[in-house]
């Protein structure tokens, strides 16, 4: 093996984000291993087809050598394509599944923090309740007092450290 391609590989698996390429048309390795699986499967059963036609149809060894070797070529460059187009259509849906999952998250993310805004938003109106009916309780008390012409030295609810239920 190259120590150029072995260096890279190396160096590429320390950054987490990004997975190790190889010169197969770029492909991650887990993705090479995958296109070579198919490309093989496809292209052994057509050079087979191939061979078995040119020997049906030629005498000798050369003449038939000869003339398989453009179809064989034609056989392993459409299996070549063929495998190619698989994987490249399995990693574009795989790619489309990932964004429809970060849609999905993103998605409840925000109506997680639009739940939380209304929650603070009620909890506020609430407190303010809370206080306006312990501040009128209080302003109550002080005009009944005054009223009666009793002495009132009840601390207000803000500096006596009452806190509204």
């Amino acid at each position: 093996m190259n120590d150029k391609w072995s260096e890279e590989d190396s160096s590429a698996k320390d950054n987490e984000h990004e997975e190790s390429r190889t010169s197969l048309w770029s492909y991650t390795s887990r993705f090479q291993a995958l296109f070579l699986i198919l490309y093989l499967l496809l292209a052994i059963p057509s050079l087979a087809v191939v061979v078995v036609v040119q020997v049906r149809n030629h005498s000798g060894i050369l003449e038939t050598w000869v003339a398989a070797i453009i179809p064989g070529a034609a056989a392993m460059a459409l299996s070549g394509m063929t495998a190619y187009s698989a994987i490249e259509a399995w990693r574009g849906s795989l790619v489309l599944a990932e964004s429809i999952r970060d849609g999905i998250k993103a998605r409840r993310r925000k109506q997680v923090a639009q739940a939380r805004a209304e929650a603070r938003a009620e909890g506020r109106a609430e407190g303010r309740a809370e206080a306006y009916v312990a501040w009128e309780d209080w302003n109550r008390r002080r005009v009944e007092a005054e009223a009666t012409g009793e002495t009132f030295n009840e601390t207000p609810p803000s500096l006596n450290g009452e806190q509204p239920e």
